[in-house]
C-alpha cells in the first residue's frame, strides 16, 4: 500500500538515524543505555530492516531489550518491524497480534524519548484508522503536524492521512447495503477461494483457489498450496455443486492466477508467471475449451506482454478490449489498469495505460468491467478510502474517458485490503472473496446484492442451442448480434461443438440483429428489441440451421421497410450484406426473394406491395454484383402467413421477407 511504503520510508531512516546520533562510533550512551552488546544487537537490527526480515528484527529486538528493558530505540525498531509484518493483510482483519505488539512498542518509545521518534505518531495514526477510531488518529495527525521539525514530505503525508480520515468519516455516515453470504462447503475449504468470475446466466462460477489436492500440490516458496482454477455449477434447486478443477492442460504444477473467465465460460485468459515461454516474470495466457476439452494455453506475446509484470487480467463482455496491470513504464507509476483492443483480423493492438483518473501514483489493480460495456470495478491503494486496498468504479463516457472513480462505500470497503469483484450481468449481484468469521478458513467466495448506488446499467442475457434442422444434432456456429443503429457487432461468440450452446450478454434498451453462421448451412437472423422490459427479462432460444438445399427457406428478420413503401431502411443494410456475403460465399445457389404482408387492406394492394419489396431487394443484391440469372423476386402478399392474423404480434410475424433455394 501507497501509506505503507511511505511510512516504512520514513520510519526506517528514523530507526537507522534515530534523532540522537550522526556519530561514526555510537557509544551505548548516546542511546541512554549501557549494554555494548544491547547496542551491537540493535545495530544488527538495522540491517534486518533494511532487508525487510521483520520476523529477525523482532527477535533480535527482543535480545536487545532483554539487556536493556528502556532501550527506547529497540522499542521504535520493534514496533516498526511488527507494523510491517502486519502487511499485506486478507480483508476484514486488521494484522491481528502484531498490530497490538507494534502499537505496544511504539508507544513505549514515545513514553521514553518522545522527541526521538516524530513518525511513531504517524504510524499510531494509522493503525488508529486501521481500527476507524479517526478522533484518535486526527489527535495523532495534529499532533505530529504540530512539531516544528517536519519535513515537506512529512507534512503532506500527514494531510493526506488527515483527508483520507475526513472521506472515511463520510463514508461510514453514509454506509451501503452490504451483507455478503457465505458460498457454502460445496465452493469454500479451510484453504483460500478468492478471485470469483462468473458467466452471463450465473450458471457457472470459476474461482481461484490454493487447496490440498492442486496439482502444483504444496508450494514451499508460498508456504501453501500453489494456485489452480475451479468450477462450481449452479444446480435446478439453486444450490451450487461440488467445485471441480478444470484439470490439465490449464491447471499445471506451477501456479495459474488471477484468471478472467468470458462470459459464456469458453475462453480462459490468466496469469503465469516464471515460464519458459515467458516475455516477462508474470505474463498473461489464453486457453478456450473446444467442445468438452481445454487447449493448450498460449502466451498472449509480445504485443500483450513486456518484460516486466503483467497480470489481473479482464476481458470485456463483448470480447474485443482485454484489461489488465502492469508494472511497465509509461504509466502513472506503481501498478497501472492498462487496455488492449482487438484488431480487426483477430489479434491484439498494443496497450495503453487508461491514465488518470483511473491510475495513480500508487497502485490500481484486479480491473472488472461490467456487462454493460461501460462500468468499471477496480481496487486502489491511493484514490481516497477506508484505507489498505479498497474498491472502486468508473464509467466509461460517450468520448471515451473515465469518470472520477467512485469508492464503492463502507462496510463493502474497511480498512483492510479489499481487492477482486465480479458482478453479474444483471448488476444485481456481487461476488467477492474476503475472510470473515463465517468462513471455512482463510478466505471464501459470497455473494452479495449490489446497492442500487454502485449497480452497472442493467444488461440481460442471451443462451441458445444451435442444432441442424434434419438431424438434431448440435452445430458449432458463429453468433454475431449487431447494434442496429450503429452496425456496430457488438457480441460475437461460438456455439459448443459439442453441445451447440451458446451464451452472452446485452445491455438493454438497445435494438439488435443476432446472426449464426456455419460452414455448410444457411445463415440465421433474428431481431431483439431490449427497449422498454420491465424487471429483469433473457431469452432462451434454440436456433435449428438448414442444410444448404434446393427448397430451403431462410426469413429475414433484419430488413425494413418505410411504412406503406418499398423504400429499404437504412437498418437493413446488415442483413442485406450478410445475404449478399452469402450469394458470394455459394455461387453456384439461386435463389427466389419472397416478400409477404398480413391481412391489412385489400388482397390486390398487399400483392402488389409485397412484390415490390421483394424486387428492391433483389435490385439491392444486383447493384452489388449479383447476377440476374442468380436471383428471382415475388409477392405472396397474404396468401401464406405463418400465423393467424388475429394480434399485432401474429401480423407481425406475417409481415417479412425471405429467400428460398431454387437451384444449385
Amino acid at each position: 500500500m501507497l501509506f505503507a511504503r511511505l511510512v516504512s520510508l520514513f520510519c526506517l531512516l528514523a530507526a537507522v538515524s534515530g534523532s540522537v546520533l550522526a556519530q561514526s562510533q555510537p557509544k551505548p550512551s548516546d542511546y541512554g543505555i549501557k549494554s555494548k552488546k544491547a547496542l551491537l544487537i540493535y545495530q544488527d537490527v538495522q540491517k534486518d530492516l533494511r532487508f525487510k526480515d521483520w520476523s529477525r528484527a523482532i527477535d533480535q529486538c527482543a535480545e536487545a531489550l532483554a539487556l536493556e528493558p528502556n532501550f527506547a530505540h529497540a522499542h521504535f525498531s520493534k514496533g516498526i518491524a511488527h507494523y510491517e509484518r502486519s502487511h499485506p493483510q486478507a480483508p476484514n482483519t486488521k494484522g491481528g497480534r502484531d498490530v497490538e505488539e507494534a502499537r505496544v512498542h511504539l508507544h513505549r518509545a514515545l513514553a521514553l524519548n518522545a522527541q526521538a521518534f516524530p513518525r511513531a505518531e504517524f504510524i499510531l495514526a494509522e493503525l488508529a484508522m486501521r481500527e476507524m477510531d479517526y478522533a484518535q488518529a486526527e489527535q495523532r495527525l495534529k499532533t505530529f503536524l504540530a512539531r516544528k521539525d517536519n519535513t515537506k514530505e512529512n507534512i503532506q503525508s500527514a494531510e493526506a492521512l488527515l483527508r483520507r480520515s475526513s472521506v472515511c468519516r463520510q463514508l461510514i455516515e453514509n454506509p451501503v447495503q452490504f451483507e455478503p453470504q457465505n458460498m457454502g462447503p460445496a465452493i469454500n475449504t479451510p484453504g483460500d477461494e478468492y478471485m470469483p468470475n462468473v458467466t452471463a446466466d450465473e450458471g457457472t462460477l470459476f474461482f481461484t483457489t490454493r487447496r490440498e489436492g492442486n496439482l502444483g500440490g504444496w508450494n514451499r516458496l508460498l508456504n501453501g498450496y500453489g494456485e489452480d482454477f475451479y468450477l462450481s455449477r449452479r444446480q435446478k434447486d439453486g444450490s451450487w455443486s461440488l467445485a471441480e478443477p478444470l484439470g490439465p492442460p490449464v491447471n499445471t504444477e506451477e501456479n495459474e492466477g488471477a484468471a478472467s473467465f468470458s462470459q459464456d465460460g469458453q475462453w480462459v485468459y490468466f496469469t503465469g508467471c516464471n515460464r519458459r515461454d515467458g516475455v516477462g516474470s508474470c505474463d498473461l495466457y489464453v486457453a478456450r475449451i473446444l467442445g468438452n476439452r481445454w487447449t493448450e494455453p498460449l502466451n498472449m506475446s509480445e504485443v500483450i506482454n513486456s518484460p516486466h509484470w503483467e497480470s489481473h487480467p479482464c476481458i470485456s463482455p463483448d470480447g474485443k478490449r482485454l484489461f489488465f496491470c502492469s508494472v511497465r513504464p509509461g504509466g502513472e507509476g506503481g501498478h497501472d489498469i492498462w487496455m488492449a483492443e482487438q484488431a480487426a483480423d483477430g489479434g491484439w493492438m498494443p496497450p495503453r495505460s487508461l491514465g488518470k483518473p483511473i491510475n495513480t501514483p500508487g497502485n490500481e489493480y484486479y480491473p472488472f468491467l461490467a456487462a454493460d460495456g461501460k462500468t468499471l470495478y477496480f481496487s486502489s491503494d491511493t484514490h481516497p478510502g477506508m484505507g489498505g486496498i479498497d474498491l472502486f468504479m468508473s464509467k466509461r463516457q460517450p468520448d471515451g474517458s473515465w469518470s472520477a472513480p467512485v469508492n464503492l462505500g463502507f462496510p463493502l470497503n474497511t480498512s483492510a485490503d479489499e481487492q477482486a469483484l465480479a458482478v453479474s450481468a444483471s448488476g444485481e449481484r456481487g461476488y467477492i472473496g474476503t475472510t470473515r468469521t463465517d468462513g471455512f478458513g482463510k478466505s471464501d467466495i459470497y455473494a452479495f446484492q449490489m446497492d442500487p448506488r454502485i449497480r452497472p446499467d442493467i444488461a440481460t442475457y442471451v443462451r441458445g442451442r444451435v442444432e441442424d434442422s434434419l438431424t438434431r444434432k448440435p452445430v458449432g456456429a458463429v453468433v454475431q448480434v449487431v447494434h442496429l443503429g450503429t452496425g456496430d457487432t457488438v457480441r460475437q461468440v461460438e456455439s459448443n461443438s459439442v453441445t451447440g450452446r451458446f451464451l452472452l450478454s446485452l445491455p438493454l434498451e438497445e435494438e439488435y440483429a443476432a446472426y449464426v453462421d456455419a460452414r455448410g448451412y444457411l445463415f440465421y437472423s433474428q431481431h431483439f428489441s431490449l427497449k422498454g422490459l420491465s424487471g429483469q427479462q433473457y431469452f432462451d432460444i434454440l436456433i435449428r440451421l438448414q442444410p444448404i438445399q434446393q427448397g430451403a427457406t431462410v426469413r429475414l428478420d433484419n430488413i425494413f421497410f418505410d411504412f406503406d413503401q418499398a423504400t429499404l431502411k437504412a437498418e437493413s443494410r446488415i442483413e442485406l450484406e450478410k445475404l449478399l456475403r452469402f450469394l458470394q460465399a455459394n455461387p453456384t445457389v439461386k435463389v427466389e426473394i419472397r416478400g409477404h404482408t398480413d391481412n391489412e387492406g385489400t388482397d390486390s394492394y398487399n400483392l402488389r406491395l409485397s412484390d415490390q419489396r421483394a424486387k428492391a431487394v433483389a435490385a439491392w443484391l444486383l447493384e452489388r454484383g449479383i447476377p440476374a440469372d442468380r436471383l428471382q423476386a415475388k409477392g405472396y402478399g397474404e396468401t401464406e402467413p405463418v400465423a393467424p392474423n388475429d394480434t399485432d404480434a401474429s401480423r407481425a410475424r406475417n409481415r417479412r421477407t425471405e429467400f428460398r433455394i431454387v437451384g444449385m
